[in-house]
């Protein structure tokens, strides 16, 4: 069976994605990045609940949630005033 390694926010178009993976033939791995809205952790654990109790463990895994609030607010507060040119030009990622 091939994998894929899914980056879960917990919203409708990751949910809607793993299902679509799934039913493709692949086993999905999620993963969530924590930017500090607490929701997101919650819809991610629900999420995970739902695609579970339908698909079994054989198909779909959660291998946690990271952390990244610091990186995201230290990158939002640096482009917040920006557009998307100038944040292209200005940042190297």
């Amino acid at each position: 069976m091939k994998e894929c390694l899914v980056l879960f926010s917990g919203g409708k178009d990751s949910f809607l994605s793993t299902i679509y993976l799934i039913e493709q033939g692949y086993k999905v791995i999620l993963v969530h990045f924590d930017n500090g809205q607490t929701i997101g952790i919650n819809n991610v654990k629900i999420g995970y609940k739902r695609l579970l109790k339908k698909y079994g463990s054989e198909k779909v895994s959660y291998i946690g949630t990271k952390n990244i609030s610091c990186f995201f607010r230290n990158f939002i507060i640096k482009t917040y005033n920006m557009y998307l040119e100038e944040i292209n030009n200005k940042l190297i990622i």
